[in-house]
């Protein structure tokens, strides 16, 4: 673990293996969070591909798709449909044991430090204790702040912070995406049930 901290942080860049070590101690810092009595987290129901096509004509239950080549927050439906798809694709990872489909949503950057089993290794609590976070299909996230554009260390970063009303405990999340092309990919995670 010394020598995986290490590259990533004295790594070829700098400014991204910062914002991924970020995830990584977010990644860690979920497995803290998580026990073993939260095995009833949100209700069981079936799993289905969360993946947004995007081809597909927006909605009034989806959104059009962010452009992140803009550079600009994207819409309040927007930000609610990219956090809710990346915690659900990230709860299929959870109730799977398999973190591949959740790796190749993530970014480029993110993909190089951690792999599939990394990932598993660091959310094996998650894991073990069965969390579903599937509750989030039908809820609205609370945002606290609003979805910024922020610069870390000179790569610019969309966040995404906020909670879920997920019963029996509060959801919290922080979320950061990078863009890539339009697309906004996940560069950091950070959820717990703390109060």
């Amino acid at each position: 673990m010394k020598k995986f901290a290490t590259t990533l942080l004295f790594g070829k860049d700098a400014r991204l293996n910062g914002l991924i070590a970020f995830a990584i101690v977010g990644a860690i810092a979920l497995g803290c969070t998580c026990t073993k009595n939260l095995g009833d987290f949100g209700k069981k129901e079936e799993v289905t591909n969360t993946a947004s096509n995007s081809t597909s004509p927006p909605t009034p239950d989806r959104p059009s798709k962010p452009d992140a080549s803009t550079g600009d927050v994207p819409s309040e439906p927007q930000s609610q449909e990219l956090a809710r798809a990346t915690i659900l694709d990230f709860n299929d990872a959870i109730q799977s044991g398999d973190f591949s489909d959740f790796h190749r949503t993530i970014s480029k950057p993110f993909q190089r430090q951690a792999s599939p089993e990394k990932m598993e290794d660091a959310f094996k609590a998650f894991i073990e204790a069965k969390v579903d976070l599937s509750e989030v299909r039908t809820l609205t996230a609370n945002f606290s702040p609003s979805p910024s554009i922020q610069t870390t260390r000179g790569v610019k970063n969309l966040q995404i912070k906020g909670n879920y009303a997920t019963s029996p405990r509060r959801m919290n999340f922080d979320l950061k995406y990078i863009p890539e092309g339009s697309d906004w990919k996940l560069i950091a995670i950070e959820i717990n049930t703390k109060n």
